[in-house]
């Protein structure tokens, strides 16, 4: 029994889970192969079942509201998604349930997650729909030492600053990194850009000026985890300087964690 899914509004459902959920197993049980369903449409069947993000998508269908409703309006009206950081492709599907039209480059360079990625879109049965990219978006062409986090959680994983920094574990290993003007030269019309990077979303965003200044994206949500950014050497408020600079108007994402920031042109 799922106490959750029949909760209205949407933020009850947030907030119960919030309060009650560390009292429940690691997943309700779903149909075999069908997947969790999400609130804005599309399905789950590939979660992690001790990760706290997944078990929060499993049993209430969501995950930070906020952003999800932000991200939903959106999609409503269509275009292409850089979901840098995708994860399981939470926001991935959210977009691509909203229309057929919709598009989504999706970034992620941990192979365990892009495992989950590709089955959840296949499941939807919306891969020549996504465009998978198993790298990092970052500043420039290159190689990082990625470090995948605790075990049992997912989304706690990124990036280091270099190979040879004798305070990586064990488990680190190197990724490829791209920065999107690299991989976008022809400097497509982006409806939205979101970043999830755990403490490296400014290398994103420096890596993406020049779409940025020609404004080729409309709308950009992205994060501060200044705890990560203090390891990585990246000042608080970077993202946000080169995002005014290319002439963005930056706000904090309203009624998300703290942190969370929204930028539009």
């Amino acid at each position: 029994m799922n106490p959750f899914r029949h909760l209205r509004p949407l933020a009850l459902r947030d907030w119960a889970f919030s309060r009650f959920g560390a009292r429940l197993g690691p997943a309700p049980e779903t149909a075999p192969g069908r997947g969790w369903p999400l609130v804005y449409g599309g399905r789950m069947p590939a979660l992690c079942p001790t990760d706290v993000a997944h078990r929060r998508l499993a049993w209430t269908g969501l995950y930070d509201l906020p952003l999800s409703r932000q991200i939903a309006r959106l999609a409503r009206s269509g275009g292409l998604l850089l979901d840098v950081g995708a994860n399981a492709g939470y926001f991935t599907i959210l977009w691509c349930a909203a229309r057929a039209e919709n598009r989504v480059a999706a970034f992620e360079p941990c192979p365990a997650n892009v495992r989950l990625l590709r089955q959840n879109l296949a499941a939807n049965g919306w891969e020549s729909r996504v465009q998978v990219h198993p790298v990092a978006a970052g500043r420039g062409k290159g190689s990082l030492p990625f470090m995948p986090g605790p075990a049992g959680q997912t989304g706690w994983g990124g990036l280091a600053p270099s190979i040879g920094s004798s305070q990586l574990p064990a488990a680190a290993f190197p990724v490829p990194v791209c920065s999107l003007d690299q991989l976008f030269p022809h400097r497509p019309r982006i409806r939205v850009l979101k970043v999830d990077t755990e403490g490296a979303d400014a290398w994103v965003i420096q890596g993406a000026r020049g779409l940025l200044e020609r404004g080729c994206i409309e709308q950009v949500f992205f994060e501060e985890n200044l705890e990560r950014m203090q390891a990585l050497g990246i000042e608080p408020g970077t993202a946000a300087g080169v995002l005014r600079e290319c002439g963005y108007r930056v706000v904090c994402l309203e009624g998300g964690e703290v942190g969370g920031w929204e930028a539009v042109r």
